[in-house]
Protein backbone atom coordinates (compact mmCIF):
# COMPACT_ATOMS: atom_id res chain seq x y z
CA UNK A 1 0.00 0.00 0.00
CA UNK A 2 1.50 3.35 -0.97
CA UNK A 3 1.24 6.31 1.19
CA UNK A 4 -0.37 9.59 0.11
CA UNK A 5 2.11 12.57 -0.54
CA UNK A 6 1.98 15.65 1.54
CA UNK A 7 0.64 17.35 -1.70
CA UNK A 8 -2.10 14.95 -1.95
CA UNK A 9 -3.28 14.99 1.41
CA UNK A 10 -3.37 18.77 1.25
CA UNK A 11 -5.15 18.95 -1.47
CA UNK A 12 -7.78 16.35 -0.10
CA UNK A 13 -8.20 18.55 2.57
CA UNK A 14 -8.97 21.34 0.55
CA UNK A 15 -11.27 19.25 -1.66
CA UNK A 16 -12.99 18.31 1.46
CA UNK A 17 -13.27 21.85 2.62
CA UNK A 18 -14.74 23.63 -0.09
CA UNK A 19 -17.33 20.65 -0.38
CA UNK A 20 -18.69 20.00 2.62
CA UNK A 21 -18.28 23.97 4.42
CA UNK A 22 -20.69 26.30 3.35
CA UNK A 23 -18.98 29.37 1.28
CA UNK A 24 -20.86 31.67 4.02
CA UNK A 25 -18.92 29.78 6.80
CA UNK A 26 -15.47 29.88 4.84
CA UNK A 27 -16.42 34.24 5.01
CA UNK A 28 -17.06 34.01 8.75
CA UNK A 29 -14.37 32.02 9.91
CA UNK A 30 -11.63 33.82 7.37
CA UNK A 31 -13.31 37.38 8.98
CA UNK A 32 -13.04 36.41 11.98
CA UNK A 33 -9.62 34.79 11.99
CA UNK A 34 -8.71 38.70 10.53
CA UNK A 35 -10.27 40.74 13.21
CA UNK A 36 -8.65 38.05 16.21
CA UNK A 37 -5.21 38.86 14.63
CA UNK A 38 -5.64 42.52 14.49
CA UNK A 39 -6.92 42.13 18.68
CA UNK A 40 -3.36 40.05 19.28
CA UNK A 41 -1.23 42.76 17.21
CA UNK A 42 -3.12 44.89 19.81
CA UNK A 43 -3.08 43.53 23.01
CA UNK A 44 1.11 42.14 22.71
CA UNK A 45 2.59 45.23 22.53
CA UNK A 46 -0.10 46.66 25.39
CA UNK A 47 1.03 43.84 28.13
CA UNK A 48 3.86 41.68 27.13
CA UNK A 49 6.25 44.24 25.51
CA UNK A 50 5.44 46.92 27.80
CA UNK A 51 6.11 44.73 30.80
CA UNK A 52 9.33 43.23 29.31
CA UNK A 53 10.88 46.57 28.78
CA UNK A 54 10.00 47.58 32.17
CA UNK A 55 11.30 44.45 33.74
CA UNK A 56 15.03 44.95 32.04
CA UNK A 57 14.98 48.55 32.43
CA UNK A 58 15.00 49.33 28.73
CA UNK A 59 12.12 52.17 29.46
CA UNK A 60 10.48 53.17 33.09
CA UNK A 61 7.16 52.82 33.91
CA UNK A 62 6.19 56.34 33.09
CA UNK A 63 7.17 55.87 29.43
CA UNK A 64 5.41 52.57 29.51
CA UNK A 65 2.63 54.02 30.68
CA UNK A 66 2.40 56.66 27.90
CA UNK A 67 2.43 54.01 25.21
CA UNK A 68 0.03 52.50 26.95
CA UNK A 69 -2.48 55.21 26.89
CA UNK A 70 -2.24 55.10 23.14
CA UNK A 71 -2.58 51.64 22.39
CA UNK A 72 -5.87 50.88 24.36
CA UNK A 73 -8.38 51.86 23.24
CA UNK A 74 -7.38 50.50 20.13
CA UNK A 75 -7.33 47.31 21.82
CA UNK A 76 -10.39 48.00 22.76
CA UNK A 77 -12.04 48.41 19.49
CA UNK A 78 -10.39 45.30 18.32
CA UNK A 79 -11.69 43.06 21.21
CA UNK A 80 -15.58 44.56 20.74
CA UNK A 81 -15.14 44.07 16.91
CA UNK A 82 -14.40 40.62 17.24
CA UNK A 83 -17.08 39.91 19.77
CA UNK A 84 -19.39 41.33 17.69
CA UNK A 85 -17.71 38.93 14.38
CA UNK A 86 -18.34 35.83 17.04
CA UNK A 87 -22.10 37.23 17.78
CA UNK A 88 -22.66 37.40 13.53
CA UNK A 89 -21.25 33.58 13.53
CA UNK A 90 -23.47 32.45 16.10
CA UNK A 91 -26.37 34.41 14.98
CA UNK A 92 -25.83 33.07 11.58
CA UNK A 93 -25.99 29.62 12.55
CA UNK A 94 -28.93 29.64 14.62
CA UNK A 95 -30.74 30.76 11.30
CA UNK A 96 -29.28 27.89 9.32
CA UNK A 97 -30.05 25.20 12.29
CA UNK A 98 -33.35 26.35 13.49
CA UNK A 99 -34.95 28.24 10.47
CA UNK A 100 -33.54 26.50 7.91
CA UNK A 101 -35.98 27.20 5.07
CA UNK A 102 -35.09 30.97 6.02
CA UNK A 103 -31.36 30.42 5.94
CA UNK A 104 -31.64 30.04 2.00
CA UNK A 105 -32.53 34.04 1.81
CA UNK A 106 -30.84 35.59 5.37
CA UNK A 107 -27.56 33.54 5.21
CA UNK A 108 -25.97 34.38 1.88
CA UNK A 109 -22.44 35.64 1.16
CA UNK A 110 -23.82 38.92 -0.44
CA UNK A 111 -25.58 39.74 2.90
CA UNK A 112 -23.13 39.09 5.55
CA UNK A 113 -19.99 40.30 3.72
CA UNK A 114 -21.18 43.79 4.15
CA UNK A 115 -22.46 43.40 7.93
CA UNK A 116 -18.82 41.57 8.40
CA UNK A 117 -17.18 44.72 7.14
CA UNK A 118 -19.17 47.12 9.31
CA UNK A 119 -18.41 44.86 12.04
CA UNK A 120 -15.10 45.29 11.69
CA UNK A 121 -14.84 48.69 10.54
CA UNK A 122 -15.53 49.91 14.17
CA UNK A 123 -15.08 53.42 14.09
CA UNK A 124 -16.11 55.22 17.09
CA UNK A 125 -13.93 58.73 15.96
CA UNK A 126 -10.66 59.56 17.65
CA UNK A 127 -10.14 56.71 19.85
CA UNK A 128 -8.22 57.98 22.33
CA UNK A 129 -11.73 60.44 23.61
CA UNK A 130 -12.81 56.68 24.95
CA UNK A 131 -9.72 57.12 27.49
CA UNK A 132 -10.11 59.47 30.44
CA UNK A 133 -6.33 58.81 31.34
CA UNK A 134 -5.48 60.65 27.72
CA UNK A 135 -5.32 64.75 28.49
CA UNK A 136 -8.10 66.38 26.44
Amino acid sequence: MRLASKESAENSMWMWITTFVPPLLLLLVQGLSVIDTLMLAMVFPLYSVTNFLEYTGLRTMEQTQDVKVYLLPFAFIAQTATIWVTVLVAFNRYIAVCQPFKAARLCTVVQVRPTTADTANVNPGHPNRLNPAFPQ
